[in-house]
Parts: structure tokens; C-alpha cells; sequence
């Protein structure tokens, strides 16, 4: 019977022969039951993770087949190859980040924080979205501060979660996205901003869960990216706050401010 119930529960011990050989049942048991729900746990995580990736790669392969037409049709630009090349270079750091959290039994994903201008973040994603943008007749643009404003980041993690929140912004904006980056309160703000039709207010609290299927924009979508977007925020002991902007809807990412100087 506890064989069958994949080693859940005990068999009875006692001080005679069948008891000790109980107590010595019990034992193994409860090892393989800790090995099938250490199992249990790696496959889920290897679950999240390819799911994740999935998610990851439509947007930079879509980017590609975009900017490959062009190319072929004689329209590309040197714009179009920056593009395309920023594009091969955030696949090749995604996968790179694919093996790391493959290491980890979690699935926490793994950060390589390095001093980093965040002005150069919003440029790469700029740069990648801006194929999509423009093949959708929308206008990326983006805001940056005259002053460098850096954080200890991992910058291909950060470029993965603000990349989400303009993917989300591309997709809905009826024809304007900003992206934007200042310092408030000692905070770093990477805010990004759309004219689309919004949010319910009732999926306002659910929007960063992982599966969530927010309909009310007019397309369900998968539940990953910004449960991606919120995670990697966390794990940089930041937040994500999504809500109405002065039209459609604006997502932020807040960086702690820097340690104050000794």
C-alpha cells in the first residue's frame, strides 16, 4: 500500500524483527519520497522554464522574419541590421541565461549583476522593438536623462523584464509608445507608456501572475511575460507596478536607490 501511494505513509515499527524491519522500511521510504518530490520539483522548473523561453523567443524571431523581408525585398537600412543583430545577440544572451537557471535546483533565474548604465538598457530594447514597432505603424520613442543614471544589474535579466513591458505596450498601443527613464526619490524609473485601451480594474491585481489570461485588452494572452518582468524586478529587490496611465497604460520598473556613501 505505500508502494502504491508513491511511498506516502508508514508501515508500523515496533522492537521485534518485523519491527525493526519496519523502522528500516520507513526509512527507505521516506528517502524515495523525498526523491520523487525532489523530482517532481526539477520538472516542474524545467516545465517553467522551457515555457518561458518559449514566450521569450516569438518576439526576437518575429523581429528577424520582419527584418529579413526587408532585406530581401532591398528596403533594409542600416537601422534594419542594428536591428537584426541587437536581435541575434539577446537570443544568444537569453540561452546563455537558459543554462544558468538550468543549474540552479529553483527556479530562481540567475543574475550577473555589473555596474550598468540603464540609458544603454532602453537603447538595446529601443532598437529591438523598433522593427516591430514600425511594421505595425506604431512610434517607439523613448526619454533618457542627460546624467547617467547606473545600478548593479544584470543587464541582459533587465533587458529581458523591460522588453516584456514593451512587447505588452507595442501589442496594445493604438499608435504611441514612450519609454522612459529618470530618478524619483532616489529610485531608478524605467517607465513605459501606451495609448491603448487599458486595463480592467479588476485584472489590475493578477496582471503579473504567472498563467493570468487577461481578456479586457482585446487579446488573451499566455500569463508569462510579466510574470517574467516581475520576478527578475524582485530578484534586483525592486517592484513592478502596472496601471492607468493619462491614457492606456503604464508599467513601471523601480530600482532601488544606491547605497548611501560611507
Amino acid at each position: 500500500q505505500v508502494v502504491d501511494q508513491e511511498f506516502r505513509g508508514r508501515v508500523p515499527e515496533g522492537s521485534d524483527e518485523l519491527g525493526e524491519l519496519g523502522r528500516a522500511f520507513n526509512v527507505a521510504s521516506g528517502a524515495a519520497r523525498e526523491r520523487i518530490d525532489t523530482m517532481a520539483a526539477r520538472d516542474q522548473v524545467l516545465r517553467e522554464v522551457f515555457a518561458d523561453l518559449a514566450h521569450e523567443v516569438r518576439t526576437p524571431l518575429a523581429s528577424l522574419k520582419l527584418g529579413l523581408g526587408r532585406w530581401e525585398s532591398g528596403q533594409a537600412d542600416d537601422g534594419t541590421h542594428a536591428a537584426l543583430r541587437a536581435e541575434v545577440e539577446h537570443l544568444d544572451a537569453l540561452f546563455a541565461n537558459l543554462a544558468s537557471t538550468l543549474q540552479l535546483e529553483g527556479s530562481d533565474i540567475a543574475l550577473k549583476p555589473r555596474t550598468t548604465d540603464l540609458a544603454g538598457v532602453v537603447d538595446r530594447v529601443a532598437l529591438r522593438f523598433g522593427v516591430v514597432a514600425r511594421d505595425r505603424a506604431i512610434e517607439l520613442e523613448t526619454s533618457l536623462p542627460e546624467v547617467p543614471v547606473t545600478r548593479e544589474v544584470d543587464p541582459v535579466a533587465l533587458e529581458q523584464a523591460l522588453g516584456n513591458l514593451v512587447h505588452n505596450a507595442v501589442k496594445f498601443a493604438a499608435g504611441h509608445v514612450a519609454v522612459l527613464l529618470f530618478e524619483q526619490d532616489g529610485q531608478a524609473i524605467l517607465e513605459v507608456l501606451d495609448d491603448g485601451p487599458g486595463v480592467a480594474d479588476e485584472d489590475l491585481p493578477h496582471l503579473a501572475e504567472r498563467h493570468y489570461r487577461g481578456k479586457d485588452r482585446g487579446r488573451p494572452g499566455m500569463g508569462l511575460g510579466l510574470a517574467i518582468a516581475r520576478t527578475i524586478v524582485e530578484r534586483h529587490g525592486g517592484t513592478l507596478d502596472i496601471g492607468p496611465g493619462d491614457e492606456g497604460t503604464r508599467a513601471r520598473i523601480m530600482l532601488p536607490a544606491l547605497p548611501a556613501a560611507v
